[in-house]
């Protein structure tokens, strides 16, 4: 998409083809979310929160350092640091249809 989009600014003729159901539909990258904002009674509240459609719940985090030969490695496994905590797989978190509302 990027590559159509620069060609396309260039002033050619550009054709983008989608195989999946939707655009960005065949899109596998995840993450990690943080929703304590959005689990704030200002926001969405907890209740809804709760409800998303996240994969699972985070409840551990770490890093390693690795040399080639040796790794180090951190982790912390504190409830009250993830307690808004997922990860995200956009397949499952983005709509299924093209008629779904945004």
């Amino acid at each position: 998409m990027t590559a159509a989009g620069a060609l396309a600014g260039s002033g050619l003729s550009v054709a983008l083809l989608e195989t999946a159901v939707y655009a960005g539909a065949e899109n596998w990258s995840g993450c990690v979310y943080f929703a304590e904002s959005l689990a704030s009674e200002e926001c969405f509240g907890h209740a809804a929160v709760e409800a998303a459609p996240f994969e699972r719940r985070v409840v551990r985090r770490g890093t390693l350092a690795h040399n080639g030969i040796d790794e180090v490695g951190v982790a912390l496994s504190d409830p009250a640091a993830f307690e808004h905590c997922y990860t995200v797989l956009r397949p499952v978190y983005d709509p299924t249809s093209p008629t779904s509302p945004a």
